[in-house]
């Protein structure tokens, strides 16, 4: 299993973004790596939106690829909450439950995947993160 971020997020938040989605990325990739979760999925693309409230111009997508075998997730993040979070933990943590809220939502997919597997272990590794 494979996690690959990205974002369409507003400049005030570029560098906090990047800084807390590479060391979740990182650490959810080494954790995941060796994982199979069955012949329908591979890869879980999520891409953070983080704009103003308001702005719809980037709306929420949530799709599957079935020859890739691979989640879309497009996703939004609280741009404000992120932007007056207190230290980096509050912005991983923030990242963390939109990565929550997409592998819930793989059931609503039909993927031959056991995603609530996934959603078991993502939650025991996210506890392990926080410690």
């Amino acid at each position: 299993m494979k996690f690959w971020f990205s974002g369409e997020v507003m400049a005030d938040v570029g560098e906090a973004f990047r800084e807390a989605r590479n060391e979740v990325e990182d650490q959810l990739n080494e954790r995941f790596a060796e994982r199979d979760y069955g012949p329908g999925l591979k890869k879980l693309a999520f891409i953070a939106i983080m704009r103003p409230s308001g702005d719809e111009s980037y709306p929420e997508i949530y799709k599957y690829d079935k020859k890739k075998r691979m989640v879309e997730a497009r996703l939004k993040i609280n741009h404000r909450d992120f932007l007056t979070a207190d230290d980096a933990g509050e912005r991983k943590r923030l990242l963390l439950d939109a990565i929550e809220r997409a592998i819930a939502r793989m059931g609503e997919l039909k993927i031959d995947a056991d995603h609530e597997r996934l959603l078991a272990d993502f939650q025991k590794a996210r506890a392990e993160m926080a410690t």
